[in-house]
């Protein structure tokens, strides 16, 4: 992430895999009030903020190769999104990195069916996610592949 980009509202992220979350809970300085004041209970094995950022440990980082998959190389727009995830660690961003937005609230509408004897329940939204600044994102690797 590029550090001169970064706005005083922005708030940094991390996720993590379970293996490199644990062993930033094992690091007693970052559960210290001296340095960070409430910031996570060692016997829970949380912690809540490391270096500004905060942290969310998970297991749905990608661990593929998806550099050459057409889906990801030609994007909506014509964007390359192809990256290779093999030795990915972790997956930064900040607020404006991307987002969402509904133009429509969820709405449901239902209907007596005589041919099945049942109601049909039909919900519908609009929405939409999309990249909105691609340098408010950062992939940490263990190694380059």
């Amino acid at each position: 992430m590029d550090n001169d980009m970064l706005n005083a509202g922005d708030s940094a992220h991390v996720a993590l895999k379970p293996q490199q979350y644990h062993l930033l809970v094992e690091n007693q300085d970052l559960l210290n009030r001296d340095y960070g004041g409430q910031n996570g209970i060692f016997a829970d094995g949380t912690v809540f903020k490391a270096w500004g950022m905060e942290l969310h440990p998970t297991t749905g980082l990608p661990t593929g190769d998806f550099s050459t998959d057409t889906q990801y190389i030609n994007g909506v727009h014509g964007e390359n999104y192809a990256f290779d995830a093999t030795n990915t660690v972790a997956l930064c961003w900040i607020d404006r990195a991307c987002g969402s937005a509904t133009a429509d609230m969820i709405s449901v509408e239902t209907e007596y069916m005589a041919r099945y004897q049942a109601d049909f329940i039909l919900g519908k939204t609009t929405m939409g996610h999309a990249v909105l600044w691609p340098g408010g994102t950062a992939q940490i690797r263990t190694a380059a592949p």
